[in-house]
């Protein structure tokens, strides 16, 4: 879809513009660069560019040497290939911006509600919206206006996140709307009263990791879903609100989703792969009665039918997106699976749901680089393409070839082997002549799984007065598993060197070595506690101490053991722009205690409290408020600056406002004053 509307609206980047390109974007248009150059020059090019880049001083140069042409050229091979590949659709097919009328913009999965007889004003559609950052559920009217968010997700454990791209919204008929969330550790399945603006029922499962896709049975007694259980299989199921009862509907290997419930409560319809397309990632619609747990087919083809919803009324039709002509468009089909093509869109057409007679379908599409939501009436019947189910049709299952293979199909499951390889790895050097230089480098390794993680953290400097290199080594090395809910991490180290306190006005020289053990304990996505424990020898000499002007201990020395324990309470729901963030708030409550164990006192004890609330003014603009409490004590408190890393804007004018014990403040309307700007010189524009 992506390449499709850049191609047809004239707006693909030519190659040279894809320089600093990033975001999701990428994906798409590297495909299909890759795609062009290795059908038109072959794919022992792409592998040479790759392998030879080194030999080049420029990008460009190795270009024409690989390929034969210049980068300019190359780019217009590339758009001249796309445009014969998509420009023939414009022939046979109409945009989404002339045959139907957009309801809502940058917005996935509608679901009607409202009574039929209502006006248009009380009766529109739910969808999932990230307009704002945030991804919510909003309510669009058919009698136009601004939408308004029902539910607010991200912020909260209670609403974590929606599966928006995989799950629907279900609306009954007097108004109680249900959909899934992760909820802590799994999903939960949430009811949502549109009327009273609050939940009124949650229900998990601990079977179920992940639910989707809720469809009410017209009687209100009960609802459909799809779920994945702990296993892996993804089944249907059904649960009766009166006494919280969990049926199962389907159990196999096969995937099934997006179940949708006749008007009379008899059948049910869903998409799965269980058909023998299945292994190339083909999915059929079939039907499962209720009564009986008889499955059958509704549509069957080597094509991938979705997302299928069934019209109320007793002669209701099931509306459905299929592929199969290439593009989603939306089909629907009778109860024998006979039906025609709905839609003859060029930008493609899916979740499709039937209104009425007088506004038509409402269903999601793709146009101007975003999802959109549109209302439209079908194509004529006299002119649409009818389809039909097929007669000869091989039973709805197949087999993984992989379990007739004893490597794979083994009663017992192999253990995981954890071998860790080289992520990241970078380094630096300096030197000042005359002075000395100084040099470090940092290196983590990980699992594939990202479950075990290794860091590792060398440095030194020397020069004259300051010793060699390996009297100033330092280095850390640290360990963290991430394998379970609770993470813990272990490591060890030596520092050798001067430092700044976090006033940035004591100096001090300090050797010190030790060991260290954290853990980690998440509440939530939004939520966590964080626990230290550390032990090291440190030999410090103070160089600077402001306390001294202010009559406090004297003692510039420092030999012994430390013990010191931290332990932090963090919530944290920002959201961040480039320039900072924007909306949601963030809160850490810190307790710490630094025992010297030689001297038999408190070397130091600090508690803390930040707090941080930032209100939306505008898409890109906010309000932040921060709130600020600080108090340090012991034989040798730490100071803090609450100006952060840089001098309190405005105050002093030189310096720092440091101590002991602080409060702050602040508030600030943070808003941008320009997105970019160039610079005319003769010979281009910087």
């Amino acid at each position: 879809m992506i390449l499709r509307d850049l191609t047809v609206s004239g707006r693909l980047p030519a190659l040279r513009e894809l320089t600093y390109a990033s975001g999701g974007i990428v994906y798409p248009l590297g495909g299909a660069i890759h795609h062009f150059l290795a059908s038109t020059y072959g794919e022992w090019r792409i592998d040479e560019v790759y392998r030879d880049v080194w030999k080049y001083g420029a990008f460009e140069d190795e270009v024409h040497a690989v390929y034969g042409r210049t980068l300019e050229q190359l780019s217009d091979e590339w758009q001249y290939w796309m445009r014969q590949r998509y420009y023939p659709a414009v022939v046979a097919a109409e945009p989404l911006s002339i045959t139907a009328r957009v309801l809502t913009k940058l917005a996935i999965k509608p679901a009607v509600y409202g009574a039929p007889e209502g006006a248009d004003s009380a009766r529109g559609v739910l969808y999932f919206s990230p307009s704002t950052g945030y991804t919510n559920i909003y309510a669009q009217s058919f009698a136009g206006g601004r939408p308004r968010a029902v539910v607010k997700g991200e912020r909260s454990a209670e609403f974590e996140s929606f599966h928006f791209f995989e799950s629907r919204i279900g609306v009954s008929s007097d108004g109680i709307v249900a959909f899934s969330s992760k909820y802590f550790d799994r999903d939960a399945l949430f009811f949502w009263s549109l009327e009273k603006g609050r939940v009124v029922g949650r229900y998990q499962f601990p079977g179920l990791v992940s639910i989707l896709s809720p469809a009410w049975v017209p009687d209100r007694q009960s609802v459909v879903f799809s779920g994945l259980a702990v296993s892996g299989y993804s089944d249907l199921y059904r649960l009766w609100l009166g006494d919280g009862r969990l049926e199962r509907l389907t159990s196999d290997r096969y995937q099934d989703l997006d179940p949708t419930v006749s008007p009379d409560g008899r059948t049910v319809v869903f998409s799965s792969d269980r058909t023998p397309f299945g292994p190339q990632g083909g999915r059929n619609l079939f039907t499962l009665d209720l009564a009986t747990g008889t499955i059958a087919y509704l549509t069957y083809g080597d094509w991938r039918d979705d997302q299928p919803r069934w019209a109320p009324g007793p002669d209701g039709r099931i509306f459905f997106a299929s592929d199969r002509d290439g593009t989603y468009q939306i089909y629907s089909v009778d109860a024998g699976g006979a039906g025609r093509r709905e839609t003859n869109t060029l930008n493609g057409a899916f979740d499709p749901e039937w209104v009425d007679a007088e506004h038509g379908l409402v269903f999601g599409g793709f146009a101007d680089l975003s999802y959109n939501i549109y209302v439209a009436q079908p194509v004529p019947q006299d002119t649409a393409r009818r389809v039909a189910l097929a007669a000869e049709r091989r039973a709805p299952e197949w087999t993984w070839p992989e379990l007739a293979s004893p490597q794979y199909a083994r009663a017992s499951a192999a253990p995981y082997e954890r071998k860790f390889s080289l992520d990241f790895a970078a380094g630096d050097a300096v030197v000042a002549p005359g002075v000395g230089s100084a040099q470090g480098a940092v290196f983590v390794f990980s699992d594939l799984l990202s479950d075990h993680q290794l860091y590792l953290l060398v440095s030194s400097f020397s020069g004259s007065g300051f010793g060699n290199l390996l009297d100033n080594f330092s280095g850390t090395a640290f360990y963290l598993n991430q394998s379970h809910r609770v993470n813990w991490g272990v490591g060890a180290f030596r520092l050798r060197g001067l430092f700044y306190e976090g006033d940035f006005s004591t100096l001090y020289d300090e050797t010190s070595g030790g060991a260290f053990g954290e853990i980690r304990y998440p509440l939530s996505r939004f939520t966590r506690i964080e626990a230290e424990y550390r032990v090291e020898h440190s030999n410090r000499f103070d160089v600077t101490r402001p306390d001294l002007i202010e009559n406090g201990p004297t003692e510039f020395h420092r030999v012994g053991w430390l013990a010191s324990n931290y332990l932090s309470y963090v919530r944290d729901n920002t959201l961040w722009l480039p320039t900072g963030p924007i909306d949601g708030g963030r809160v850490n409550l810190t307790g710490g205690l630094v025992n010297d164990i030689s001297h038999g006192r408190f070397d130091t004890w600090v508690v803390a409290a930040d707090y941080r609330r930032y209100f939306r003014t505008s898409l890109r603009s906010a309000f932040a408020v921060r709130l600020l409490g600080y108090y340090a004590g012991g034989e040798r408190p730490r100071r803090v600056n609450i100006g952060g890393s840089w001098g309190l804007r405005g105050y002093p004018r030189y310096g720092y406002v440091a101590g002991t014990r602080a409060w702050l403040f602040n508030s600030e309307w943070r808003f941008p004053i320009t997105d970019f700007l160039s610079i005319g010189f003769p010979f281009g524009v910087a």
